[in-house]
Parts: C-alpha cells; structure tokens; sequence
C-alpha cells in the first residue's frame, strides 16, 4: 500500500512538472530525444552477413594455396567476421606469357566469403572494417593461414541465389603456332569441370599453314605461307555470365569480337586466341 502511495505521489509531481513545461521546453526534448537515438544508431549501426566473391590474382603458389576453406577473420575483439567458404585455384597464364625470366607458377584464386558487415545508416550500403564495400572495391583479409588482397567481384545478399551461366560457342583463331603446340590442343575435352566460371569445351580444330607477307623481288609485298608455323582455328563451348548485353567469361574477360580471351584445355596453355566470332 505505501509503495502504491509513493507512485502516485511521483505521478502527480511529473503531472505538475510536465503543465509547467513550455512549447520551447518540449521542442528541446523532442530534438534531445532524436539526437540520441541517431547516435546510437550511429554507433551501433545494423549488422548483416553477406556472401561475396574475392580474386586475387597473380600471385605465388604458397599464398594461394594457404587460403582454405573454413578460414576466418577474427576483429581487434576476438569477433569472428568473416569466413571461407570455398576456394577455386587455377593457373594465371598471363603471367607466364609476359614474363621475362620464363615462365612462371603463379595462380589466381577466386574465393567465396561470407562477411559480417554493418550496414551505413544515411546510404545503405555494406562497410567492412569501416570500408564501403562494392563490386570492383579491394579488400584485404587476414586469414587463419593466410592473407588474400583482392578485389571484390560478386556480392550477394542470400547464399542460396546461384549464379547463372549459359553456354555460348565461340569461334577463336590463334595465329604462327608450331606444329607441335597445334598438335596439343584436343577437341572433345571439356576443362576446367570444377569450376563453371572457367569451363570450356573444344568442339572443333582446324590446323593450316600460317599465312605471312614477304617481299617479292620488286619489293612488293606479297602473301604467302609460312613453311614451319601453322594458324589455328577453334570451335569452342564455354559457359559465360551476361549482364545485359555484355558476355563475360571467367568473371574478367569479356567475349567481344577482336579480343583475346585465355584458358587451359587439357594441360595446354591457350592465350592469345582471337575471338572471330560468337553464337
């Protein structure tokens, strides 16, 4: 029964208090009110565990042979933040084109990461350790046994939403090759099986001479075939992603008529293969 006095009697002396109050009084309650609550949500903006996909690439065999499923990124607090989820490695074949000591063993890894990151208050978007983060934004982790400086090439909301490849032939022309190199090259094997962003079948070769010019007699130019190297034809299937009218193979190389794209097929190095046409 006292406890019950004593509350009324608070009640009243709010009641008293609050008719006492002026226009200007509850305007200065209302803004400190709304000042507190964006700054709370300010300094504990809302959280959200994303998917994304990271490429490295271009870089040593250790290091990309380091990164493992089941990897994590720990915060300053001991807070898991990220995690791996599935790595994919292959050869990056430009590197060993270009370069100068010979070839070279580097790889690239694309690897897909589930992210604890907060969303930002006034724009939306996802931040990781206090970075925006968007398609084509670096990022760097270290990992429970290694470390990836990549770049950011997919993200998604829900894990279980599958990328979409299709099917496309491609019709590619390599040109002054040895015989022997020509001779690598087997149609009929589908590569790279494990990895849909990189799969690419050879339906079909074609081996003539190469063509080259010459100087004739008169200085002339004149065509002719080269007696020892050969131009290469091929008929490919590969999966590739579209996004709009623009055909993307492996994530970075665009399918346009007059570009070079690059893969493996069946332990053969394929890189500067023309694209002449597309279906």
């Amino acid at each position: 029964m006292g406890n019950l006095f004593k509350i009324g009697l608070h009640l009243m002396k709010l009641t008293s208090l609050l008719r006492k109050l002026k226009l200007l009084d509850y305007l200065i309650i209302i803004i400190v009110i709304l000042g507190g609550f964006i700054l709370y949500k300010f300094l504990n903006p809302e959280e959200k565990w994303i998917n994304v996909e990271v490429m490295d690439a271009n870089i040593p065999v250790f290091r990309a042979y380091s990164v493992k499923e089941g990897d994590i990124e720990k915060s300053p607090t001991g807070e898991t933040i990220a995690e791996v989820s599935d790595v994919i490695t292959y050869s990056n074949l430009q590197s060993s084109v270009n370069a100068t000591n010979g070839p070279t063993s580097n790889k690239d890894i694309r690897v897909q990461l589930k992210l604890k990151t907060k969303i930002n208050s006034r724009t939306g978007e996802y931040e990781y350790k206090n970075k925006i983060i968007k398609v084509g934004s670096p990022i760097e982790l270290r990992l429970t046994n290694g470390q990836i400086n990549g770049t950011i090439s997919e993200i998604r909301e829900d894990s279980s939403t599958e990328e979409k490849f299709e099917p496309i032939e491609v019709a590619l022309k390599i040109y002054g090759q040895w015989p022997w190199y020509a001779d690598s090259i087997k149609p009929g094997v589908m590569t790279n099986l494990e990895n849909p962003q990189a799969r690419v079948e050879i339906l079909e070769k074609k081996v003539v001479p190469a063509e080259i010019t010459v100087d004739d007699a008169n200085g002339q130019k004149i065509l002719t075939t080269d007696p020892q190297k050969v131009d290469i034809t091929l008929r490919v299937k590969m999966l590739v992603q579209k996004f709009g009218n623009t055909i993307v193979f492996k994530k970075d190389q665009a399918i346009i008529i007059g570009e070079k794209v690059s893969f493996v097929s069946n332990g053969t190095k394929i890189t500067e293969a023309y694209i002449v046409g597309v279906k």
